[in-house]
């Protein structure tokens, strides 16, 4: 549980930064439990667009809005994710 507390304080210190270089409205990553899904970290949106969705690995998802110019740079993004959500499945 407190490598896990840990893993989240490091993806969410990687959200805003991506919030700060990307100007989105609204970057967090949420946690899928079956049919349901738990905010697990990050900047909660500000406004009521639709945001997009992109897989991060099975339990997990990135979830943000306008975000046009990530788009540029998001395999990257969720290359770093996957890296730091990892890290939380091994210890």
């Amino acid at each position: 549980m407190v490598k896990e507390t840990f893993i989240f304080r490091e993806c969410e210190r990687y959200l805003k930064k991506l919030h700060n270089r990307y100007s989105t409205e609204g970057i967090w990553i949420v946690k899928k439990y079956g049919r349901r899904y738990s905010f697990v970290c990050g900047i909660r949106p500000s406004g009521f667009e639709s945001p997009e969705i992109v897989k991060i690995n099975d339990g997990y998802l990135l979830f943000f809005q306008k975000g046009e110019d990530l788009h540029d740079n998001l395999d990257n993004v969720i290359l770093k994710l996957k890296e730091l959500l990892d890290e939380n499945r091994k210890g």
